[in-house]
C-alpha cells in the first residue's frame, strides 16, 4: 500500500488493488466474494498501471528492468520483450546514466529520489519530466525500485512564460520614467520601481513599509479635501481613476508638485493597489507660463484687459468687506493717432513700451497693478489708496512720461510725448458695481483732455 500510495494512486484506487491482490473481488452477478486467479491478478494490474498517467517501471537493485508500463515502452520505443531483462544503463545511454547516477544509487541505498529532467522520446522530440525513484525495501534489504516519471512539458513552458512576462515587466518598470508602487489596503509601499526611489531620494528598502502619505501631501488642505486622508482603498474611494495634484516631499524635504493615479488590482485572490506618480514640475512651469501669457499684453509687458477686469473686480469685492478706499487711474497718449501717421506704426509701438516701463517705474507696491487698456490707453489699479495718494501717483506718472521726451512734432499741447489722466478714488459698496469706477475715472480722463491735456483730474466717490 505505501509504494501504491507513492505511485500517486488514490485511497479507493489503492483499496481495489489491495482487493484483488489479496484475492477478493466483488461478483456483480450476485454481489458474492470470488477468488482471481494469478494470471488474472497480473492481468487486472497491469491494465491499471498502463492507464496510469506517466511511465512506471521497476528495476532490481542489479538495475535490470522486470517491469515497464506501456507508457514507458512508447517513450523509450521498446516492445516488452526488448525492455524485460534489459540493463538500465544500456536503455538510458552512458550520458543520460551518468546525469541519473546519483540518483540510481540513492534508490539502491532505500532513498526515495526525486529529480527533473529533459528526455528525448523516441519520435525525436524532448520533453522536460519529474522523476521518481522509489526504493523496494523487502526486510531491510532494497531489492530494486520503481520508477515513476510524469511529463510536465506544459507545466514547465506555462512557467518560463511566467518568468519571461515577469522579466519583460520588470524591464519595463526598470525602464518608465514615472514612479510606479504598489500598495496594500492600509496605504503602505509594498514595491517600488527605480523611478520612485530617484524621485524621492529614498532606497527600495526604506519605501517598503512606509505610508504613502509620508511621500505626498494635499498642496492646500484649506482650500480641499483632504483626498489621502479620505482614501481608505476600499469601496468607492478605492479608485482615482483622475490624477490628483499632490505635493511630493523628497528624503531631504524638497518640495515638488506630482500627480497620482490608483487603480485596483487582484492576484492569488489578493487585493492591492498600483499607484502611478509623474513628476509634473515641468507641467506647471509650462501652466504657469501659459497663465502668464494669457494676463499679459504682448506688446507692452503689462497686464491685459482682460486681468485688469479680474483684477479690479476682486479689489472692488474685497474693498467692499474691508471698507477701504480704492483708486483707479485711466491713462490716454495725446495725439497719439498724428505720432502714428507721422512717425509710423513701429516708432508707435516703440513709444508705447517706452511709456509702459515709465508707468512701472512709479508703480513700485507689488499690490498695484498696471495694465493696458486698450490701445494707447493704460490703467493702474491702486487698492488701499486714498485720492491724495491717486493723485500723487498719477502726477509721477505725467512727469516720468514727460521726461522721456519723445519727440512729438505734430502735438498741439508739446514738442514731445505727453498723457492725460483720469483719477478716481471711491468707498466700494455692495449696491454700487465696479463699473460705477471705471465710468467715472474715464469721465475725468475726457475732461482733462477737453481741459488742455497733459494733465490729470481727479473725482471721489462717497
Amino acid at each position: 500500500m505505501g509504494f501504491m500510495r507513492k505511485m500517486g494512486l488514490s485511497t479507493s484506487a489503492r483499496c481495489l488493488i489491495f482487493k484483488f491482490v489479496s484475492g477478493e473481488i466483488l461478483n456483480t452477478s450476485n454481489h458474492t466474494k470470488s477468488t482471481l486467479s494469478p494470471v488474472e491478478k497480473i492481468r487486472f494490474l497491469s491494465e491499471i498501471i498502463n492507464h496510469m498517467p506517466g511511465l512506471i517501471a521497476y528495476w532490481d537493485n542489479q538495475l535490470y528492468c522486470h517491469y515497464a508500463s506501456k507508457g514507458y515502452l512508447e517513450w523509450f520505443g521498446k516492445s516488452p520483450q526488448s525492455i524485460i531483462g534489459t540493463n538500465l544503463k544500456g536503455l538510458l545511454g552512458e550520458s543520460l546514466y551518468l546525469q541519473n547516477e546519483r540518483y540510481i544509487l540513492g534508490a539502491l541505498a532505500g532513498q526515495a529520489q526525486q529529480f527533473e529532467r529533459s528526455l528525448i522520446k523516441a519520435d525525436g522530440s524532448t520533453r522536460h519530466t519529474l522523476a521518481h525513484y522509489i526504493p523496494d525495501i523487502v526486510n531491510g534489504a532494497v531489492r530494486g525500485f520503481f520508477v515513476r516519471v510524469s511529463d510536465i512539458t506544459l507545466l514547465k513552458l506555462a512557467e518560463l512564460r511566467a518568468q519571461e512576462t515577469q522579466i519583460r515587466l520588470h524591464a519595463i518598470l526598470e525602464s518608465i520614467l514615472d514612479g510606479i508602487i504598489t500598495i496594500d489596503e492600509s496605504g503602505l509601499i509594498t514595491s517600488a520601481n527605480p523611478a520612485t526611489q530617484h524621485l524621492f531620494g529614498y532606497t527600495e528598502d526604506a519605501l517598503i513599509g512606509m505610508n504613502i502619505k509620508k511621500l505626498m501631501r494635499e498642496v492646500n488642505v484649506d482650500d480641499q479635501m483632504d483626498h489621502l486622508s479620505h482614501f481608505h482603498f476600499e469601496g468607492e474611494n478605492s479608485v482615482l481613476k483622475t490624477g490628483l495634484e499632490l505635493e511630493g516631499i523628497t528624503k531631504d524635504d524638497r518640495h515638488f508638485p506630482v500627480e497620482l493615479r490608483v487603480s485596483e488590482v487582484v492576484a492569488l485572490e489578493k487585493k492591492e493597489y498600483v499607484g502611478v506618480i509623474q513628476d509634473i514640475t515641468d507641467q506647471k512651469r509650462i501652466e504657469d507660463q501659459l497663465t502668464q501669457l494669457a494676463m499679459i499684453d504682448g506688446l507692452t509687458g503689462l497686464a491685459n484687459r482682460r486681468h485688469l477686469d479680474e483684477v479690479l473686480s476682486q479689489e472692488y469685492a474685497r474693498h467692499v468687506r474691508s471698507g477701504d478706499e480704492l483708486s483707479l487711474i485711466l491713462i490716454d497718449v495725446d495725439f497719439f493717432k498724428l505720432f502714428n501717421d507721422t512717425y509710423g506704426h513701429v516708432a508707435g509701438d516703440e513709444c508705447l513700451k517706452q511709456l509702459a516701463n515709465a508707468i512701472k517705474r512709479v508703480l513700485v507696491r507689488t499690490t498695484d497693478l498696471a495694465a493696458r487698456y486698450g490701445g494707447e490707453e493704460f490703467a493702474c489699479v491702486l487698492p488701499r489708496t486714498k485720492q491724495q495718494g491717486a493723485i500723487a501717483i498719477a502726477e509721477k506718472i505725467r512727469e516720468e512720461i514727460n521726461r522721456l521726451a519723445i519727440p512729438h512734432s505734430h502735438s498741439s499741447v508739446a514738442n514731445y510725448v505727453t498723457v492725460s489722466l483720469g483719477v478716481v478714488t471711491a468707498f466700494c459698496k455692495a449696491d454700487r458695481a465696479v463699473l460705477d469706477i471705471v465710468q467715472t475715472a474715464d469721465e475725468q480722463l475726457y475732461a482733462a483732455k477737453s481741459n488742455g491735456r497733459n494733465r490729470y483730474l481727479a473725482h471721489r466717490i462717497e
